[in-house]
């Protein structure tokens, strides 16, 4: 970061900056977190690089999500959303989708969370991300859980499976299924 600072490179400052609140959300230190992923922000927004802004909304976003903030971490989602759908970023929509998704699921607004991830879906499989479609298919399903329909997360779930073979993904599927199927 010190040689980036010196060389003037602001761009690398910028990513030296994400890449350090990513350090902090991991280590759980949340307010160091949005405070690194703010001055990266500011950074890329004085660049005008709108890659890098809707990037740093999106870990925001993720931050207050991660702190219960649930407002704070959708407007942030959607910011960063419309920045990826101006820039055309498919896979960055496709995530932020997804995200908005997740706060609406956790909000209890079901029918929110299933648009939200079934546009994410689509996304996905325009894009061909196998793994991200599995992951998108497993949420999908775990709100018809919360809705009370197993038979249709079961059907999600098993399709997530085919598709993350190989993969983390795969066994956290596998467990829902054998969790839902015990019941």
């Amino acid at each position: 970061m010190k040689l980036h600072e010196e060389l003037g490179r602001k761009e690398g400052l910028a990513a030296d900056l994400g890449n350090i609140g990513n350090l902090y959300q991991i280590k759980g230190e949340l307010d160091n977190a949005l405070e690194y992923f703010g001055k990266a922000l500011e950074l890329n927004e004085e660049m005008g690089r709108k890659e890098g802004i809707a990037n740093q909304l999106g870990n925001i976003g993720n931050v207050y999500g991660i702190k219960g903030v649930l407002d704070n971490a959708l407007e942030y989602f959607e910011k960063a959303l419309k920045l990826n759908e101006e820039l055309g970023n498919k896979e960055g929509i496709a995530n932020q989708l997804g995200n908005i998704g997740n706060v609406y699921k956790i909000k209890g607004e079901l029918d929110n969370a299933l648009e939200y991830f079934g546009k994410a879906l689509k996304k996905f499989k325009d894009i061909g991300n196998r793994i991200e479609n599995a992951r998108t298919l497993m949420n999908i399903g775990g709100v018809f859980v919360l809705k009370g329909d197993k038979e249709r997360a079961l059907d999600c779930y098993s399709e997530a499976k085919d598709l993350a073979k190989g993969s983390s993904v795969f066994e956290e599927i596998t467990k829902r299924m054998i969790i839902i199927r015990s019941e």
